[in-house]
């Protein structure tokens, strides 16, 4: 029988997690959360497990958390490990939004816990961490009990997850959903893109905002308007704020003038902010396909600490192959820009120098009005990822990658493909 006192460990930041007896959520659910700097911020109140792939353990999705007198719900990745002193949080903010059980979806206590198996009644159930895949949890072990009064804290029978079967149902759908929660964005997108009206809300529905945002990306911008018009307000705004500004930009560009201004008003300021700099320019200009969350650093800045700025886990995988350089303010639009710094000459480089002599100030850049045919054009001639964008006074105001590019002359060929003007 798994040990009672036994404590999970995801592993070191950016290791591989190791594998330990399971530990008890009824224990889980007696830990306080803890933020980055270790102050405490509330306390696990539930565990949240997905429906899993045929032949693989249910996944747990993220903890339920009572912050302020409100239960709130943290995703496993926000989770940087589990100790006996509580909840580890990796950096970041906690989303205060009340929690929402999704379809695909049983909490451990109120919908595992108290389920029957045969002549017995899950009395806890235990997890422990992938090891195919880092910062990540899975079912491990039910333990089972006579029903009525708990007179007793270990469970008098310990079963392997592959055993529960009959207790491990997750509704009608789960195993649909579960399929493209596994998928790659794109072919998720892919596969939404072709079923009913009906069955795409549903799947929807029980996505959470950031799988679904990544998923929208991929969409066509029509299907997006489908599926954002058919979620209520406050989760709209939600996933246009998980996306990348530049995409949730599109979205919002194709929706009616007042239902845009509702979900901006539903967002963060700071967000939506950026989102109306970028609905100011054509879909077709430089403007309207940047970016305004680059990585951009002052020249006195450190190799070390533009290094750490690009290891951040929100910077895009095409955002953290360089830096930008520019005078304060750092954040679009920025004072006088000064050019760039990629991220493999950094590397090179002393930790404690500074990354001024390190910037290549030759190249090139585009205006935000400039049109889509001139900002391919760059990038091919000049071999980029990404492509600073420079008003007229000398200020970063955002950045274009190339993979946006691509997307967007793809959609557009595809369109005269559509209508035979190609």
């Amino acid at each position: 029988m798994a040990q009672e006192d036994s404590t999970v460990d995801s592993g070191d930041e950016g290791g591989s997690p190791t594998r330990r007896a399971p530990i008890w959520v009824s224990r889980i659910t007696r830990l306080p959360v803890l933020d980055a700097d270790g102050a405490t911020i509330g306390a696990v109140t539930n565990v949240v497990f997905g429906a899993p792939l045929p032949g693989a353990a249910p996944s747990v999705h993220g903890f339920v958390c009572r912050v302020n007198r409100r239960e709130v719900f943290l995703h496993a990745t926000r989770v940087a490990r589990i100790a006996v002193d509580g909840l580890h949080l990796r950096g970041g903010t906690v989303d205060l939004r009340g929690f929402r059980l999704r379809a695909g979806e049983l909490t451990a206590q109120g919908q595992l816990i108290g389920r029957r198996l045969g002549n017995l009644v899950v009395r806890d159930v235990g997890i422990a961490p992938r090891t195919s895949r880092a910062e990540a949890w899975e079912l491990a072990t039910v333990g089972l009990g006579r029903p009525g009064i708990v007179r007793r804290r270990r469970p008098a029978k310990v079963l392997d997850w592959r055993e529960a079967g009959p207790v491990l149902d997750f509704g009608p759908g789960a195993a649909d959903l579960a399929r493209v929660r596994a998928l790659h964005p794109a072919d998720a997108a892919e596969h939404m893109a072709s079923l009913t009206d009906e069955r795409r809300d549903a799947l929807a529905r029980g996505l959470d905002d950031a799988q679904l945002a990544d998923i929208f990306e991929e969409l066509p911008e029509a299907v997006q308007v489908e599926i954002i018009e058919g979620l209520d307000l406050s989760r709209a705004a939600h996933v246009l704020d998980e996306m990348e500004t530049d995409d949730a930009a599109d979205l919002l560009a194709e929706l009616p003038l007042e239902e845009r201004r509702e979900l901006l008003s539903q967002m963060p300021e700071e967000e939506a902010a950026r989102l109306r700099l970028l609905l100011a320019y054509g879909n077709d200009t430089a403007g309207g396909l940047m970016t305004v969350e680059p990585v951009v650093v002052e020249s006195t800045t450190t190799v070390a600490e533009a290094i750490a700025r690009v290891r951040d886990r929100e910077v895009a995988p095409v955002l953290s192959a360089q830096i930008f350089v520019a005078q304060r303010p750092t954040e679009p639009p920025t004072g006088r820009y000064l050019g760039t710094v990629t991220t493999s000459e950094l590397l090179r480089q002393a930790p404690g120098d500074p990354v001024g002599p390190l910037v290549r100030r030759d190249t090139a850049v585009v205006a935000p009005h400039d049109l889509l045919a001139l900002v391919a054009q760059t990038f091919a001639r000049y071999d980029l990822l990404c492509l600073a964008v420079v008003d007229r006074v000398g200020r970063l105001v955002g950045v274009v990658t190339v993979d946006d590019v691509l997307a967007r002359v793809l959609a557009r060929d595809t369109e005269r493909a559509k209508s035979g003007r190609i």
